[in-house]
């Protein structure tokens, strides 16, 4: 075939363990995300999942459980390639997910396997519009065909493509036809428009002694809910601030105490020192939220992952924020 291959083996961020151990300086996040906003794209894998490719270039997958239904969306990816449009996702021979991005400006294809991060790169130079402008993956392998000719992509040691003409067989366009469909059916129910706090400028402690990101202030309220409600005029006297790392994108407290904001709408809380490790508070407005460390988990189920190796002990929220967040806020005084 007249491709000019890019041989690329490097090392994606991923996601697909949330329990695993990650490179110092990259996030875990063991608790799923509220629901994308204004997505890049929607597709579905070979096996139905519902993923989500964001603007800030995160790979979100739509979590589900059979009792409670649609939940919220697990982070599986950092760092989708830039420029990349076309997304595909399905499991190699031995069950590890493998997921295809493809540049339609310089027709670059890159599949990774999740599971260790390790893609390969090829040019597709063969490619065109077609009427099938999906990429999709079938047989424990990727595909792209239009009317006359159908490419196969497998993931070896080096990206492995064969052409073949499509003739009479129609395997390929069903399930084509079935995974645009589902991706349609999938997308049914689930609300894209909440308010999600992810442009955050300005963290203070109150003087009531709260979280504020801007002017939202993280409270547990009456009924037990741990909520971000819009700060009233009395609420943002500031007790302490943090300021602004721009080459971390973090807030930084005096003391060395940090809070940092995951684009895709999450919150992490981290204590210098001695600490039960981080907190991470989904950034959804005006709802009731949930929190999670490393080992616990505490508010709305909407937010648990269903997902872990090892699941997430639940506590009460109050008894969660007393021990998690209000002695994250004790700490940060105290060293203010």
């Amino acid at each position: 075939l007249p491709l000019q291959q890019l041989w690329e083996s490097r090392k994606w961020d991923r996601k697909d363990d949330l329990r695993e151990e990650t490179e110092p300086g990259k996030l875990r996040i063991p608790i799923l995300f509220p629901p994308p906003t204004a997505p890049k794209k929607f597709f579905v894998s070979s096996e139905f999942d519902l993923f989500a490719v964001t603007k800030e270039r995160n790979l979100l997958r739509h979590a589900w459980s059979e009792r409670a239904g649609g939940m919220g969306w697990q982070l599986v990816m950092e760092q989708v390639p830039p420029s990349a449009s076309h997304f595909a996702m399905g499991p190699d021979e031995d069950g590890k997910q493998l997921f295809l991005s493809f540049k339609v400006q310089n027709r670059e294809l890159t599949i990774c396997q999740l599971a260790t991060g390790e893609s390969r790169s090829i040019f597709f130079n063969e490619w065109k519009p077609s009427r099938f402008p999906d990429f999709f993956f079938m047989e424990q392998e990727f595909h792209y065909m239009n009317d006359e000719y159908c490419w196969s992509f497998s993931f070896q040691q080096e990206v492995r493509v064969q052409k073949n003409s499509i003739g009479s067989s129609n395997r390929f366009v069903s399930w084509y036809e079935t995974l645009q469909q589902r991706t349609e059916t999938g997308k049914t129910g689930i609300s894209f428009t909440w308010s999600v706090l992810k442009n955050i400028h300005h963290v203070f402690i109150n003087q009531q002694g709260n979280l504020v990101f801007n002017k939202h202030e993280l409270v547990l309220d009456r009924a037990g809910h741990l909520q971000l409600l819009s700060a009233e005029r009395e609420s943002r006297g500031v007790a302490a601030a943090a300021q602004y790392d721009s080459v971390r994108n973090e807030f930084v407290f005096p003391g060395g105490n940090k809070v940092k904001v995951h684009r895709s709408g999450m919150i992490i809380l981290e204590r210098v020192g001695d600490s039960p490790g981080p907190v991470y508070i989904p950034a959804a407005l005006d709802a009731s939220l949930a929190a999670a460390t490393d080992m616990h988990f505490s508010g709305n189920m909407y937010y648990y992952p269903n997902v872990q190796n090892e699941p997430l002990i639940k506590l009460s929220v109050p008894g969660f924020y007393e021990e998690n967040i209000r002695s994250f806020i004790q700490h940060v005084l105290q060293c203010s």
